[in-house]
């Protein structure tokens, strides 16, 4: 079943910028606050001005997840959640939950919501601030992972080496250059 429409009337519009950072990552912020609905009444609110990376995944996941994209909206709110989380306000399982049913409504599919939904809570459970695990959580996090293990450990592996063997392409001219340089004690 779909959910077109279904974003619309749960989410307003998202109007961001995107902002410069120190470390050259990328970061938008928020020109006009963004809600979203969520079915059991609650509505949750990311304030103008709010700083985001939309989604955080590690680059040898992105062929599978990207940074940004159908789920930008439900990023937003989950950044919004882990920070209230983290400042002792809200429960990570909590957020993680509104992250899945966000996800949901903005028509994102059912295997890629479940796999960042396991994401973000392998990284709740790993973080400074577990929140709470109860057994179904565990269950259905170790039955994603070994569901999509043996696609994307393989597909990674390969990325991984594919960006290690860039990096060696690259490092070898710059350490043929330093070689050809006099070495000298004058500055």
């Amino acid at each position: 079943m779909s959910n077109i429409g279904l974003e619309s009337r749960r989410f307003s519009a998202l109007e961001v910028v995107e902002r410069a950072t120190e470390d050259d990552k990328p970061e938008w912020e928020l020109l006009a606050e963004l809600s979203f609905a969520s079915g059991d009444g609650t509505t949750y609110v990311a304030p103008a001005g709010m700083r985001t990376n939309f989604a955080s995944v590690p680059f040898f996941l992105t062929w599978v997840v990207p940074r940004s994209g159908r789920h930008n909206k439900a990023a937003v709110i989950h950044d919004l959640l882990w920070r209230e989380a983290n400042a002792g306000s809200r429960d990570r399982r909590v957020a993680d939950e509104v992250f899945r049913e966000a996800l949901a409504a903005l028509d994102v599919s059912w295997l890629r919501r479940w796999m960042m939904w396991t994401a973000v809570r392998q990284a709740g459970f790993f973080g400074k601030t577990r929140g709470s695990w109860p057994l179904g959580d565990v269950s259905r996090v170790l039955l994603i992972t070994v569901l999509v293990a043996p696609i994307v450990i393989p597909v990674s592996s390969v990325v991984v080496g594919g960006r290690a063997a860039l990096w060696l392409i690259d490092l070898v001219p710059a350490m043929l250059r330093h070689k050809e340089m006099p070495v000298t004690d004058e500055l």
